[in-house]
């Protein structure tokens, strides 16, 4: 988007990492993963599109996929890492409990959690399951687009395995932005998933859209003082 794209993501990319050097103490995980982003937004073609030098053609799909595959790393290494019982039925799923009690991670006192508590362990047992399966999903979109055709064909089930996990996801963002501090991660991690869907799922999804808008602000139907927008013969 913009004026030379990539050029502004490699410039962008080389600058982070001089400024997260600075000072270690203040560097975050998400710093690596925005600087990997970046280089992907740099290798790939994103002058093709919302530029003033992008032409007429067909663009790769490949960053897409390796934006998706790079989702899905994160959230399985996460869930690799995530080794203490707490995380697991041994540990009686306490894990998010005891992180909101925490205050170098909580927004605001989490004492109110200990009434709810049998909320927090579903919540922390659906953040584990969800991470470690993640990768998974991934699997069966890239086999959507290449790979033998035995495994095309398992990509291409009648059901759409992305929307639970991706409603999941952005729940689960929103929630960590509202109750805690861990700085821009999950806007970073919320700005890859549209490397889940297609550009004609977008496009399919946005005419469905604005077929839902209220008849008064479809183009050539304009509402009427007298009555209700009349359609035109």
């Amino acid at each position: 988007m913009g004026l030379r794209p990539r050029l502004a993501a490699l410039v962008g990319g080389q600058t982070w990492i001089a400024l997260s050097r600075l000072n270690p103490d203040t560097k975050g995980s998400y710093d690596a993963l925005l600087v990997a982003i970046l280089f992907l937004l740099a290798v790939a073609r994103t002058d093709r599109a919302l530029s003033p030098f992008a032409r007429r053609g067909r663009v790769l799909r490949y960053p897409r996929l390796l934006m998706a595959v790079q989702l899905a790393a994160v959230y399985g290494s996460t869930a690799l890492h995530k080794v203490s019982a707490a995380w697991t039925p041994a540990g009686g799923y306490s894990a998010l409990y005891y992180i909101l009690q925490q205050p170098s991670w909580h927004r605001f006192d989490m004492r109110w959690a200990a009434h709810v508590y049998p909320l927090t362990q579903v919540a922390t047992a659906v953040v584990w399951w969800f991470e470690l399966s993640f990768p998974l999903l991934v699997a069966v979109l890239v086999a959507r687009n290449m790979g033998p055709a035995p495994v095309v064909r398992l990509g291409r089930m009648r059901m759409d395995l992305r929307t639970p996990w991706v409603v999941t996801g952005v729940a689960m963002h929103l929630c960590i932005l509202a109750a805690m501090e861990v700085g821009p991660f999950s806007l970073i991690i919320l700005s890859l998933y549209p490397s889940l869907y297609t550009p004609r799922e977008v496009r399919t999804a946005l005419a469905r859209l604005a077929r839902c808008r209220p008849r008064r602000w479809r183009r050539g139907r304009p509402a009427t003082a007298n009555g209700p927008p009349r359609d035109r013969p």
